[in-house]
């Protein structure tokens, strides 16, 4: 093998000065990608904050018109079992949580969600039931406090 005298070796600075072609490429596609890779943070950030925005917008309507959604219609005895009759007037279903007549919770045994524009009866256990109630319902947006008066 033919060994190259030193004086024959270019120096790092001379090697440098000769591939300007070479670097130009490489040093445009860098800039590309950090202007894509900003642009794009930058549009996803709009997105999320568009999107928390408008889901912000949304819960308040939905939450601010509860009171006139949930109706509680009546409060039966029927066969020795308290129904109470609850309308959901929203296209969505609404998770009830908890009942609570006259400050004592209740419990349900049947289901605790209220599909839209259906009226269902809720078997409540209570001990503290009278003529005239006062009927707490927590739901998953919200609290709905109702007098109603057993039929």
């Amino acid at each position: 093998m033919k060994k190259t005298p030193i004086s024959n070796l270019q120096s790092p600075i001379t090697l440098f000065t000769k591939s300007k072609k070479c670097i130009a490429p490489v040093i445009t596609a860098t800039l590309l990608l950090m202007v894509t890779i900003i642009a794009a943070m930058t549009g996803y950030n709009w997105y999320t904050g568009f999107v928390t925005n408008f889901e912000a917008k949304q819960m308040q309507a939905y939450t601010s018109n509860l009171d006139e959604s949930l109706t509680v219609l009546a409060l039966r005895n029927e066969n020795s079992t308290y129904n109470l009759y609850l309308k959901n007037s929203l296209l969505g279903y609404i998770i009830i949580n908890e009942i609570k007549i006259n400050d004592a919770a209740c419990t349900m045994p049947n289901t605790n969600v209220i599909l839209g524009s259906q009226i269902i009866p809720i078997e409540v256990n209570c001990q503290n039931i009278t003529s005239l109630n006062d009927i707490t319902i927590i739901t998953d947006v919200g609290i709905i406090n109702t007098k109603k008066s057993l039929s």
